[in-house]
This record gives structure tokens, sequence and C-alpha cells, in this order.
């Protein structure tokens, strides 16, 4: 039991194992989880138990970066292993806020910083595998990243319009930069690569050997290609009756 709380030192071996079985199987697990529990909100009308169903996600949601924070505390990881790194790190933060506050501007990014998450599903960096309690707070972070907004639109009649891609994309860009030059100046890219911007998150991809003919290239494309990614996966949530269907 007491293994199963423990996490893996920095720079161990990782447990988990990209495109396997395990992998695989994960995926499918989350991808019913996820389609369940999408038609479970359908029911839930609001009242009392509708807070207590919202305040629930949102405090879980905040609370489980403590872990994180405990983490990074006893391996005496430097102060920017604090910072949320990509968009999800910062999506379970917006998306908890939004859970309790009811905050559109939270939900519209916290909805377009959704497919981040899928993403990082789809290839995930968590160390721990099965038997450790982290793996399955990885998953569960990231599933609650890319349904919390979606409960907001269907229990809360939350719409998403033109004009909120803006918001997503400007918002974004801000937070792209700022995190970059943080990056830049830490310059230990294995450690610290705010939003990608040192590297790729993953080798092996079309993106990776963008970076290896050229940096800047890399960065151009990867910005762009993350602007359409997001509108794209915002255009899905504008089609009416979508998430009713």
């Amino acid at each position: 039991m007491e293994t199963f709380f423990n996490r893996i030192p920095p720079g161990g071996i990782a447990e988990f194992e990209r495109f396997t079985i395990t992998h695989i199987i994960t995926v499918i697990i989350v991808v019913i989880l996820v389609y369940l529990t999408l038609k479970a909100f359908k029911k839930i009308k609001q009242g009392r138990t509708e807070k207590v169903i919202r305040y629930s996600i949102g405090i879980f949601m905040l609370l489980s970066n403590i872990s994180i924070y405990l983490y990074t505390y006893k391996y005496n990881l430097p102060w920017y292993n604090y910072l949320p790194e990509a968009t999800c790190g910062w999506a379970i933060y917006f998306g908890g806020i939004m859970m309790l506050t009811k905050n559109r501007t939270m939900f519209v990014l916290s909805l377009y910083w959704g497919y981040g998450a899928i993403l990082t599903m789809m290839g995930p960096n968590v160390l721990e595998g099965l038997g450790r309690y982290n793996f399955y707070q990885f998953q569960l972070r990231h599933i609650l990243i890319v349904i919390a907004p979606i409960y907001m639109i269907i229990v809360h009649n939350f719409e998403i319009n033109k004009k909120d891609f803006k918001t997503y994309f400007f918002f974004t860009i801000a937070m792209v930069i700022i995190g970059g030059i943080i990056s830049k100046i830490v310059n230990k890219p294995e450690s610290l690569n705010m939003f990608y911007m040192l590297k790729p998150g993953m080798d092996g991809t079309p993106l990776s050997w963008m970076f290896e003919i050229n940096y800047y290239l890399y960065v151009v494309v990867w910005l762009i290609l993350a602007a359409v990614l997001g509108y794209l996966y915002g255009l899905i949530f504008r089609t009416k009756n979508i998430i009713n269907e």
C-alpha cells in the first residue's frame, strides 16, 4: 500500500510506456468514462445537489495540485517546478475556479484548452504505472479538464461564440510568450519547457523533425498548429445541440 502512494523520483525509470497495450486500454476506458459522465450530466438539475456536484469537482481539481507541490518539495526541486508547464497545468486551476464561481472567462479558456488534455492522454508523460495512485490522478485530472467546461454547457447552458476564440488566442499567446521567456531564462529544457517553447513535448513526431531542422520553424509551426487545433475544437461546441444529440 505504501508503494501505491509513492511517486517515482525525478529521473527515475518510467513504469508506464506510451503506445503499449496498457496505454491503448487506458485510452479506451477513458473514452468510455467520459461518454458515461457526459450522459449523467444531462440528468443533473440545478439545485442543492447540482452545487454539491459542481463544488466537489472544482475542489478536487484545485486540491489535486497539492500532491504535485509535495512531490516538488520532497525532492527539493527548483522553484520553477512549482509552475504549471503547459495548458493542462493551467486548465486544472482555471477549471476548478470556473466550477466554483461559474466565471465565464475561466470557462472559455478551460474549454479551448481541453484539446490539450486530450492530446496529453493520447501521449501521456506520466512516469507511474497502474500500481500507483499518481497514474489514476493523472488520468482523472485530464478527464476533468475536458468534461468540466462541458458540464457548464449541459447544466448551466453556457455557450461558445465567435469572439471567444479571440479570448482564447490572445490570452494563450500572452501566456506562451511569458512562459517562453521564463523557460529561456532558466535554460533547462529537460526541467522547464513551458508551453513547449524550447522543444517539442514528445520525440518522434513531425514537430520534432522540424525542430531538428530549425528551431524557429518549429516554433512558428507549433503556434499555428495549436491555434488551428484550438479553433477546430471550439468549433465543435459552437455547433447547435452538438452536446445534446
